[in-house]
């Protein structure tokens, strides 16, 4: 457990300062947000997207002769995190090559653990939405507070999940949002990216079993308030 531990804390720092960069919402989240009324596509994400990641290590460890390393858990966290950044209605077949180019080439093609300059997590996530656009902006519709928005503009609410189209609706959607609706999640994102009280929870969970130490998670929403 500590050394899965170690591994969970590295990554989800090292996600957070990426995110920030990346323009996606600055820390991972839980499965709230996307088990409203999809648990079974929810969850059959996370374990395509794990198993894939695994089994990827595995294979390119046998073929290179490398140490094998897949118990170590690094993957399977890496494969879990992807799984909650994709949108709830992505195919299965694009999570399984995400798995496999998140770990081929976002980690191993690198020399294995923590030599990557980016995270593996965020370069699968960026190569499947520059192929595979459409498929991979796959939401379900919200609760009523994205409806009103998209009516006034002529848009669906697919397209206002869409970053381009997004532009144009999300100002509209700002003026009508319900605080209630966004703490619990209910607008288009990845699986745990939407819900802020299943994220707050899982810190707190964290931090009390001492996988993540208090300072790292305050210091860090310290540092985006203070520059927002």
């Amino acid at each position: 457990r500590h050394l899965l531990g170690n591994h969970l804390l590295k990554e989800l720092c090292s996600l957070c300062v990426a995110s920030r960069i990346h323009g996606s919402p600055s820390s991972t989240g839980h499965l709230l947000g996307a088990l409203a009324g999809q648990v079974e596509e929810a969850l059959a994400i996370l374990v395509v997207g794990l198993f894939s990641a695994v089994c990827t290590e595995a294979v390119i460890s046998l073929v290179t002769r490398q140490k094998l390393k897949v118990l170590d858990g690094h993957s399977a966290l890496l494969g879990v995190i992807l799984a909650l950044m994709l949108p709830p209605g992505t195919p299965l077949w694009i999570v399984l090559i995400a798995g496999m180019l998140c770990v081929a080439l976002g980690k191993m093609v690198f020399g294995n653990a923590w030599n990557y300059p980016f995270h593996p997590a965020l370069v699968a996530l960026v190569l499947v939405q520059m192929s595979w656009p459409a498929e991979t902006n796959v939401f379900y519709k919200p609760l009523p507070m994205l409806g009103d928005a998209v009516a006034d503009t002529g848009a669906t609410w697919e397209e206002a999940a869409d970053p381009i189209a997004a532009a144009k609706v999300l100002p509209k959607l700002a003026q009508r949002a319900n605080v209630t609706e966004l703490v619990w999640g209910d607008h288009p994102g990845g699986i745990g990216m939407t819900s802020v009280v299943a994220i707050i929870l899982g810190g707190l969970l964290l931090i009390g079993l001492r996988v993540v130490p208090w300072k790292i998670p305050i210091g860090f929403i310290g540092g985006a308030l203070s520059s927002a």
